[in-house]
């Protein structure tokens, strides 16, 4: 008696891509990110990592 063997079959296509989403972050080149990053410390005066109100206003009096 031989043995045969079978093709496995499966419910995807063998040629199916999976996408990645990428974060803005990924998208960027790295001189870009240091550039983004270093203009929002300029705005985050206090250093919380968020610009809050006051830190916007003060932005806004200075533009005009």
């Amino acid at each position: 008696m031989s043995r045969t063997t079978k093709p496995v079959t499966t419910s995807r296509p063998t040629s199916a891509v999976k996408q990645v989403t990428l974060s803005w972050k990924d998208k960027l080149q790295p001189e870009e990110y240091e550039g983004l990053k270093n203009t929002f410390d300029l705005f985050d005066e206090d250093h919380s990592g968020l610009i809050d109100p006051e830190e916007i206003n003060k932005i806004l009096q200075e533009l005009g």
